[in-house]
C-alpha cells in the first residue's frame, strides 16, 4: 500500500510540472510562473518563444522521469531511485530558471525526494 501511495505521489507531482507550464493562458492575466518569462534566460536576452519551448521541454522531461520512477517503484525496480533523483534535479533546474515564490512547495518536494533517495529510498519503501 505504501508503494502504491509513493507511486501515485510521484505521478501526481510529475504531471503537475507539465500542467503548470503547458496550461493555456489568458493573455490578459499574467500568472507568476509564466513559461514565457525566465529571469535567468531574460538576462541572456532569450526571447519569449524559445523560453516557453524550453520550459515545456524541461517540464515534459521532469514529468516523464517522475512517471517512470513511479512505474519502477510499483514494479519494485532498483531504477526507481535514479529516475526519481533525475526527475527531481530536472524539476529543480526548471523551477530555478523560472522561479517564483508560488513554486516554493514544489522546490521543497523535489529536495525531499532527493533527500529520500540519498537516505536509501526506495528500498525502504519496497
Amino acid at each position: 500500500m505504501l508503494t502504491t501511495a509513493v507511486a501515485l505521489f510521484l505521478i501526481a507531482h510529475g504531471l503537475l510540472h507539465l500542467t503548470i507550464y503547458i496550461a493555456p493562458r489568458d493573455p490578459h492575466q499574467r500568472l507568476p510562473y509564466d513559461a514565457s518569462h525566465s529571469w535567468a534566460l531574460q538576462t541572456l536576452h532569450v526571447s519569449a518563444a524559445p523560453m516557453h519551448t524550453a520550459a515545456v521541454a524541461l517540464s515534459a522531461v521532469a514529468a516523464t522521469l517522475y512517471v517512470c520512477a513511479a512505474v519502477a517503484v510499483d514494479l519494485h525496480l532498483t531504477a526507481a531511485a535514479g529516475l526519481a533523483a533525475a526527475g527531481a534535479v530536472t524539476a529543480l533546474v526548471l523551477k530555478g530558471l523560472w522561479f517564483n515564490t508560488w513554486l516554493t512547495v514544489g522546490v521543497a518536494l523535489d529536495i525531499a525526494i532527493l533527500l529520500a533517495v540519498a537516505t536509501g529510498w526506495p528500498s525502504s519503501v519496497l
